[in-house]
This record gives C-alpha cells, sequence and structure tokens, in this order.
C-alpha cells in the first residue's frame, strides 16, 4: 500500500507539469485572429454640421474638429492663443475655442 501511494504521488508531481504544457489554442485554428462577430464596435464617423459658427456659441463635442499646430497658427496669421484656449479647424472654418468649455472666442 505503501509504494502505491508514493507511485500515485509522484505520477501527480510528475504529470502536472506535463498537463499545463499542453498547447492551448485560444481560438478556431481555421480563423486567424479573434473571433469575428456580425455587429460593428468601431466609432461611429464623426461628420461636421453644416454651420456657420459665430463668437460666443459653443462647439458641441460631437463636431468634427481639428486642431492647428503652431506653424500653422503662424501661417495663418493667426493670433497667438492664450493659456486654456486652441485653435481649431471645422470645415473651412479656424475658430478659438476654450478646451473647457468649447465657447468660441474668435471665428474667422
Amino acid at each position: 500500500m505503501k509504494k502505491f501511494l508514493i507511485t500515485l504521488i509522484a505520477a501527480t508531481v510528475l504529470g502536472a507539469p506535463l498537463a499545463q504544457a499542453q498547447g492551448y489554442d485560444r481560438y478556431d485554428r481555421h480563423q486567424p485572429g479573434p473571433p469575428r462577430y456580425e455587429t460593428d464596435y468601431r466609432r461611429p464617423v464623426m461628420r461636421p454640421i453644416k454651420k456657420f459658427w459665430s463668437r460666443g456659441e459653443r462647439l458641441p463635442g460631437f463636431v468634427e474638429r481639428r486642431m492647428l499646430r503652431p506653424r500653422e497658427v503662424m501661417r495663418f496669421g493667426l493670433p497667438i492663443p492664450r493659456r486654456g484656449e486652441v485653435w481649431v479647424q471645422v470645415g473651412r472654418q479656424l475658430l478659438l475655442v476654450r478646451i473647457n468649455s468649447g465657447l468660441i472666442v474668435m471665428a474667422r
């Protein structure tokens, strides 16, 4: 009985790492990458609202915009923004917007 218990313990100790070393394929072998679903969870495309923005309005967060780089600000001859303000381009319009509130300070 003692030999049987020692053999059983030895087999368990030696067999456990071998069982863990087996390859585990998370996905189907015939399909590369993660499983594909029919629904598309990508971010929706943001489109600009067809509007002429003016000073004093708030620019909503869902409006597509592009921040201007400092080199572009100098090239367009725009005044340098103060702290907390940034120049953005919405469509063909250039707007100076406050970062925290989205308030339009200047429109060109």
